[in-house]
């Protein structure tokens, strides 16, 4: 079993383990001639063959041929997307659906692939053993290439990176080291939001006032930049909101062009990503196989880490459950919808409620509505509460569907500094009060509220960086 075990999961280091330990077991047996001894010698050399055979027939890039070949390709794009039908791969690989088949049982039977029948037609997934084949050829999945898989060397101390926190009032940039440590802040005003330019050359601005100091540039790596809106990895454009992340949106190839500026490399990535990545490696998260980092700032989003990969999904939405319905008949979204996470859970939309409860109050910030809590105001209470049930309710779907072992959840003080505020107390007990109501105890996943701020980030836009 133990040898069985290892060549699915064409793990060598296993099977070089049994095989070592069947040659001393040998040992024991070797004067046997006839009799149960012998019987026992017989089957063991039997398990040696099959180990060494195993050993042999680990997966090699040999198996594949050229990187341009139909085989490499055909792996590596069930590597990255998973449960693509014939059709789908011949449309990707642009070849016809006859040689998908072909070249796919030729995979199967080399135990790189397997086909899964889904409804009426086959849907290909990646092997262990196909893993194995396409880490020894170097293969990097292109939706993580930016982002998520670490460097073959770990950054050491002194590598530079630099990580931009951008939104449509303000840039903030950090300097860090290879630990993600901030050594220097910059921070600049956006004049002229709706302006791509202005966009780009305020970006720059901050990076090169960073740099200056720096000794040397030899060992910068690349800029992180974060913002609050979708990324699409795959064109290396970004959703830009001029007006925050409640107004429409314009698609910038945002990378491209710090890089063409800057002559460092830039990566891009949607804040609440960015953050995921920084928890998985420098926070609350790291070592942990599945977790997921929720922001709340003009929304909600969300980030998940499986494994050492950001999960990003097909069209690069996967953890975004800020229009996660959880009350159907609930407040009208604006995504047109009623009863959205986002709608209900996210700062704005707190006091939204808090207005709607108490039609007398004109509050305009969280500072005014924790206020309220203090005095233990009704509408404060219930808006609060009612906020924090469902962010609970949200995140139970989270981890019914992802299974985390914990979810960090990052926001403004007023919702998550329980020790010192009333309202942050309020709130994340109405968290856990929904997650405990929703999950049986083995199920429920630890919830570690942090305080988000714009240096956080910045920060987080650095791991992003230190990353690639």
């Amino acid at each position: 079993m133990l040898v069985t075990d290892a060549s699915l999961s064409a793990d060598k280091e296993a099977l070089e383990a049994a095989r070592d330990g069947l040659h001393w077991l040998l040992r024991r047996y070797e004067s046997a001639e006839t009799g149960p001894a012998a019987q026992h010698r017989g089957r063991i050399l039997g398990l040696v063959d099959a180990a060494y055979w195993a050993i042999r027939r680990l997966p090699s890039v040999h198996q594949l041929g050229p990187a341009s070949g139909h085989s490499y390709r055909f792996l590596e794009t069930v590597g990255e997307f998973p449960g693509m039908s014939n059709k789908e791969l011949a449309a990707e690989l642009r070849i016809n659906e006859t040689e998908v088949s072909r070249v796919g049982r030729r995979l199967r039977a080399a135990g790189l692939v397997w086909a899964r029948r889904d409804w009426r037609r086959n849907a290909w997934d990646i092997t262990p053993r196909g893993y194995g084949c396409l880490t020894e050829s170097g293969w990097i999945p292109s939706s993580a290439r930016d982002t998520v898989e670490p460097v073959v060397n770990p950054p050491s101390a002194d590598t530079t990176a630099y990580g931009v926190r951008a939104r449509s009032h303000r840039i903030v940039g950090v300097r860090t080291d290879g630990r993600c440590t901030v050594q220097q802040e910059a921070t600049q005003n956006l004049t002229n939001p709706s302006d791509p330019a202005c966009l780009s050359s305020a970006i720059v601005d901050v990076i090169r006032r960073l740099q200056r100091g720096t000794p040397g540039t030899e060992n910068d790596l690349v800029a992180g930049v974060e913002i609050d809106g979708p990324v699409d990895v795959r064109a290396g454009t970004v959703a830009w909101s001029p007006q925050g992340s409640r107004g429409p949106r314009v698609s910038l190839a945002l990378a491209a062009n710090l890089e063409e500026r800057t002559g460092l490399r830039v990566v891009v990535e949607n804040d609440a990503n960015a953050l995921a990545i920084y928890e998985h490696k420098f926070g609350s998260n790291r070592g942990m196989r599945c977790a997921a980092t929720v922001v709340l700032d003009d929304g909600v989003g969300c980030g998940i880490v499986v494994g050492k990969q950001l999960i990003r999904g097909w069209h690069g939405a996967a953890g975004e459950i800020g229009h996660m319905i959880v009350q159907p008949e609930g407040i009208p979204c604006r995504c047109g919808r009623k009863g959205c996470l986002e709608s209900l859970a996210a700062p704005q939309s707190i006091l939204e409620l808090m207005r709607e409860f108490d039609q007398g109050t004109s509050i305009s910030s969280l500072a005014e509505l924790a206020e309220h809590a203090e005095k233990r105001d009704k509408a404060a209470l219930r808006a609060l509460e009612r906020a924090g049930t469902a962010l609970g309710q949200g995140l139970c779907t989270l981890s019914i569907t992802v299974d985390p072992e914990q979810v960090v959840v990052y926001g403004p003080s007023e919702l998550m500094h329980e020790n010192g505020c009333m309202s942050a107390a309020i709130f994340m007990s109405a968290v856990r009060a929904a997650r405990d109501a929703n999950l049986p105890p083995a199920d429920r996943f630890a919830i570690v509220p942090k305080i988000y701020d714009a240096l956080d980030g910045a920060r987080a836009a650095a791991a992003v960086a230190l990353r690639v």
